[in-house]
């Protein structure tokens, strides 16, 4: 019987959750359904490191989504309408606004705000708590998405 080498690494480590710094963590099934709702989310999120921390207070508390909920490490996102003229594709102008660790992937201390490929901020994650970067980081989203929709209207 043949094995493909690859496909069973991918089957092995491919699938199973992994924090920002790319090791594997547990992962509880009521925390990936319900986020910090449980007591027992907390306490894993706790033990996690800040940016996997970051990533998860913009999703519980800002409304933001993971880009691909079973890599988390990869980042969020969040739809914001009306920043853009009405097209063809997009007919009511919404974009995504991003974050994510990409420009540090080895440390994972800065996370980064990004419209596309334009860099709105960035952050270290070491100045306050996780909450606390993750509330900055939504509040330049907002602010940019307020900005741009007033830059729109003058147009």
């Amino acid at each position: 019987m043949k094995s493909n080498f690859m496909s069973d690494v991918n089957e092995i480590i491919g699938h199973g959750p992994h924090n920002a710094q790319g090791r594997a963590r547990k992962h509880n099934r009521q925390c990936g359904e319900g986020g910090l709702a449980t007591v027992e989310c907390a306490v894993e999120l706790q033990d996690a490191h800040y940016s996997d921390q970051t990533l998860a207070a913009l999703v519980e508390r800002h409304g933001w989504r993971y880009q691909d909920a079973t890599q988390p490490q990869n980042g969020v996102e969040r739809l914001f309408d009306g920043l853009a003229c009405d097209g063809m594709v997009v007919p009511d102008g919404t974009r995504y606004l991003l974050a994510n660790y990409a420009a540090d992937p080895e440390r994972c201390r800065y996370i980064a705000l990004y419209a596309g490929w334009e860099l709105l901020g960035d952050w270290d994650g070491r100045n306050g708590s996780p909450e606390e970067i993750a509330s900055r980081l939504n509040e330049r989203a907002e602010h940019y998405a307020r900005s741009e929709r007033i830059a729109l209207e003058a147009a």
